[in-house]
């Protein structure tokens, strides 16, 4: 996820005092968390109780393929060294992380019989990715991070400003998925997805699912000067 142009403004509003890592832990395991498990909901990503095995491995199988990209870019963004792709890339990787360990999470439900079988259902190399991502990891993360290179705070703002950004690619409004209906690109489509009696409208990738940028997508910029 590439943040550039400046037109997104969102305040804000953190702690006045130090920030300490501990509120930066606490932050990330709670309100961060929640988020971003209520935005996978409402574009179509959250777990259904009817969920089979198979359709549970596919979806760890396209969030490690979308963590590996993650991870890809903050180890570029060191070497470049980019510290504002730096800061893209670590709060990323924490975002798409979520959602891989709740799917993981999930996966505990099923017997080791079942995980089997419906890993029959998938090629090697879609299963290599499983090996893959984990030994990935830790070294994009510390590339990103660095010794200390961000304040615990500028960590929290950072992640409060991709969470706005990424609340961008889905809405609740009939009018604005009709005018992203209008001006879909090649290869994607709107996907209706009913959280609590509101329907939430996003545009997927037809290929994997993957949820994509509207035509009036606003970037945001990470500001670390």
């Amino acid at each position: 996820m590439k943040v550039r142009r400046n037109k997104l403004v969102k305040q804000v509003k953190g702690f006045k005092g130090q920030y300490t890592n501990e509120d930066l832990q606490a932050y990330l395991d709670g309100e961060f968390k929640q988020s971003v498990l209520n935005w996978n909901n409402r574009v179509g990503n959250g777990i259904s109780p009817d969920i089979t095995c198979t359709q549970l491995m596919q979806k760890i199988i396209n969030q490690s393929s979308r963590l590996l990209e993650e991870a890809l870019e903050g180890l570029t963004a060191y070497l470049e060294k980019d510290t504002t792709e730096r800061m893209d890339a670590l709060v990323d990787i924490q975002f798409v992380k979520v959602m891989l360990d709740a799917y993981y999470e999930a996966l505990d439900k099923f017997s080791d019989e079942d995980i089997t079988e419906a890993s029959l259902s998938f090629s090697e190399d879609e299963l290599l990715i499983l090996q893959i991502v984990p030994q990935m990891l830790s070294p994009a993360m510390i590339a990103s991070q660095g010794a200390n290179l961000f304040s615990p705070k500028r960590v929290f703002i950072a992640c409060e400003l991709i969470i706005a950004n990424n609340d961008q690619k889905y809405t609740s409004d009939q009018d604005k998925m009709l005018t992203w209906k209008s001006n879909l690109v090649k290869g994607t489509q709107i996907k209706t997805t009913e959280v609590d009696g509101v329907d939430y409208y996003s545009i997927v990738r037809l290929e994997d699912g993957k949820v994509m940028k509207s035509f009036d997508f606003e970037e945001v910029t990470l500001d670390l000067g």
